[in-house]
């Protein structure tokens, strides 16, 4: 019954595309753009076809614009200070996407450290409605996490504190398991990769965050319809799901400020093609 819509962000290059604007660093007329193509957005896709939950992989950051600023030969040099504004540009449409009532967005999160925001401008900008996806691995070992992921002051994961070096940048970990696929190496949460529609797992051969938003977005949709599936869609019931994926009583981490966001939701099914049947 589920309905998708997907937007081929492969062909979306706003900097390549707006070559004038951003060569001649023009923030203010190149945020002009921005915000008709996020109305746009907005009116024909979120709002026409009515989207309740966004799945979104990599965003845009300061090597982005740098990158495009060298492929479409613009005179001279952009300091990082400059690209940051200039992607920043793009807020309008971020707005959009993660600021809009009634919608939840899912972003794979990019792993940076503190210090290093002025890089990723539009992935450190606080959203009311983003949740920002990362994995983390505990090899062969299985983790004791309990469904809702609450362990008060105990370290969540014993012995696997390179996982969690980016502890700021990301809202939510999941537990992807075995690091290199190995027949022979197993725990209670295989380390799996999901297709663009988190309808089918496999095997993963690679750590990426992309793959990460997928798992936390169908753990959000199994507890929205394990636990909530009486309530209509609203604004109320995704601050509800935000707080059920990342409750509150977990003091382990100071910064994650009280709030649980290490979980394993494939070692508890978790996840919709469990729920649905799909896989046991």
């Amino acid at each position: 019954e589920a309905e998708f819509v997907f937007l081929d962000t492969a062909s979306f290059l706003p900097f390549e595309q707006h070559k004038t604007v951003v060569c001649h660093k023009d923030v203010t007329g190149y945020t002009e753009i921005v915000k008709a193509f996020g109305d746009s957005l907005y009116d024909t896709v979120l709002i026409g076809e009515n989207i309740e939950y966004i799945n979104y992989s990599g965003g845009f950051i300061v090597d982005t614009v740098k990158r495009a600023w060298a492929k479409n030969k613009c005179d001279g040099s952009v300091s990082d200070k400059e690209a940051s504004d200039i992607a920043m540009a793009l807020l309008p449409f971020y707005e959009r996407l993660f600021n809009t009532s009634g919608i939840l967005g899912i972003q794979a999160a990019y792993p940076f450290n503190v210090g290093d925001e002025s890089k990723y401008p539009l992935d450190a900008e606080p959203f009311n409605n983003r949740i920002r996806v990362t994995y983390y691995t505990t090899e062969t070992h299985d983790t004791s996490l309990p469904e809702n992921g609450v362990v008060a002051e105990k370290q969540p994961v014993v012995g696997f504190d390179s996982e969690f070096t980016f502890l700021s940048s990301a809202d939510l970990f999941v537990n992807f398991g075995v690091v290199d696929f190995d027949p022979t190496q197993t725990n209670k949460t295989p380390k799996q990769t999901y297709d663009v529609f988190g309808m089918r797992s496999m095997p993963e051969l690679d750590l990426h965050t992309s793959w990460a938003a997928p798992v936390g977005l169908s753990q959000i949709l199994y507890l929205r319809n394990s636990l909530f599936s009486e309530e209509e869609h609203s604004q109320f019931l995704i601050e509800q799901l935000i707080d059920a994926t990342t409750p509150e009583g977990c003091s382990f981490y100071s910064e994650f400020n009280n709030k649980c966001r290490i979980q394993d939701p494939l070692k508890h099914r978790q996840h919709e093609v469990y729920r649905l049947g799909y896989l046991e």
